[in-house]
């Protein structure tokens, strides 16, 4: 009579096999998921801004085609706390910036309604006023940096003034000052803005000698003679027709700054100035009307000489700003840092760049000099000092901005 086997059981290679199926099939599937999750939030962030936008028409219609000021206009519309809150960003009770140049426009001044932002991803706490820089408003946009960019893979989603939504990798450009009266167009960020036009930030004696250059910002970085009987000396027509503080390569002629660049990454600097001299090429005789901020790798000094040339301290490169400049005119330069992002601009033209040079802003700026040796010759009119890079289109806006207020 035959023997009846028992069933067999699994072997030990059979399991394997088909855990490895089950492995690969969620390494295939669970991406899947994660993309249908994700495009289900963009979809409610498309849905929830849309709404938005919508009543932010509506109440245009009922209030003469009047868009809502940005102090009142989330309240405005008083919407359905759940239409405010982002999937992806479901702590905040409204992950959502209204945008702060539309503060009560009038929708028949605006040409191309399909390009102006109305909404998108974006945080801003509000700020208190100062003698200097007005309030500003949760959840309202007054620069680009107020926008986020990490919700949605890279992008954001943002609404427009047509009632179109859309998921984009352009961050919105949008700039509103936060200054008391004519000041620069761009606030965020800014730690010292020295002003020559304003002789009541200005203490000097009886012969002009300048002991003191109060800081406007808000931020109480006042610029301090060094030391000695040297001084810069103000003077009403030191650029032009314009006020000015005159610095005339003198040893200890320069301010001093506080350390307000601690733990910064990028910085952005932007003057209006006046050479008295230039240095001989190769040459590192006459020193910046700025230094002593930042340093690369090599621990070498990175600064402007004088409005026709970029200078490393720590050699003889001497990088051109422009061909046939006029070193006795009026000139606008700005500067812009940022890891591996470095560039300057002279009157609104880029006259150097380079991406392998990685900065570091740790030491206090100082005015007039890169330190012991290197004084500057010329006159500075006017200085905004940022501690972060500003976008092109900020830099332009502050560009044109300093172009009308010093006659360029």
């Amino acid at each position: 009579m035959p023997i009846r086997q028992g069933s067999r059981g699994f072997t030990l290679i059979e399991l394997l096999v088909v855990i490895a199926i089950i492995a690969i099939l969620a390494a295939i599937l669970f991406p899947v998921f994660a993309k249908a999750r994700e495009k289900a939030r963009q979809t409610a962030c498309l849905n929830n801004q849309k709404q938005i936008t919508i009543a932010f028409l509506m109440y245009a219609q009922d209030h003469d085609e009047m868009l809502p000021d940005k102090g009142s206009a989330w309240g405005a519309i008083s919407l359905d706390r759940g239409v405010l809150k982002c999937p992806s960003k479901s702590r905040l009770l409204n992950a959502y910036v209204y945008n702060g140049e539309l503060d009560g426009v009038a929708l028949g001044n605006i040409d191309k309604p399909e390009l102006k932002a109305v909404t998108g991803d974006g945080e801003h706490a509000a700020t208190a006023a100062t003698a200097m820089k007005k309030a500003s408003f949760d959840n309202v946009a007054y620069d680009s940096t107020d926008f986020k960019t990490e919700r949605h893979g890279g992008k954001l989603i943002v609404s427009f003034l047509d009632g179109h939504v859309e998921l984009t990798s352009t961050v919105p450009a949008v700039s509103v000052s936060l200054m008391n009266g004519s000041g620069p167009p761009v606030s965020n960020g800014l730690q010292l803005w020295l002003d020559a036009q304003d002789a009541g930030s200005i203490t000097k004696d009886g012969a002009g000698k300048v002991s003191l250059w109060a800081d406007k910002s808000g931020a109480s970085h006042n610029a301090t003679q060094y030391t000695g009987s040297a001084q810069p000396v103000y003077a009403s027509s030191a650029l032009g027709s314009f006020a000015g503080l005159t610095f005339d390569n003198s040893a200890t002629q320069y301010f001093t700054l506080p350390n307000f660049l601690t733990g910064a990454t990028a910085g952005t600097v932007c003057m209006v100035l006046k050479c008295a001299s230039r240095p001989p090429a190769g040459t590192n005789n006459t020193g910046p009307p700025v230094g002593d901020f930042g340093t690369n790798a090599s621990n070498n000094h990175y600064t402007w000489t004088d409005n026709n040339h970029y200078e490393d301290f720590g050699s003889t490169t001497r990088y051109s700003w422009a061909s046939n400049t006029n070193i006795a005119s009026v000139h606008q330069a700005c500067f812009i840092s940022a890891p591996n992002d470095w560039r300057a601009y002279n009157n609104g033209a880029q006259a150097f760049s380079s991406n392998t040079n990685t900065v570091s802003w740790n030491s206090a700026p100082l005015i007039g000099t890169s330190g012991p040796q290197y004084y500057f010759n010329g006159s500075i009119g006017e200085i905004l000092f940022y501690n972060r890079a500003l976008s092109d289109t900020e830099r332009q806006s502050i560009e044109a901005y300093l172009k009308t207020r010093w006659g360029f």
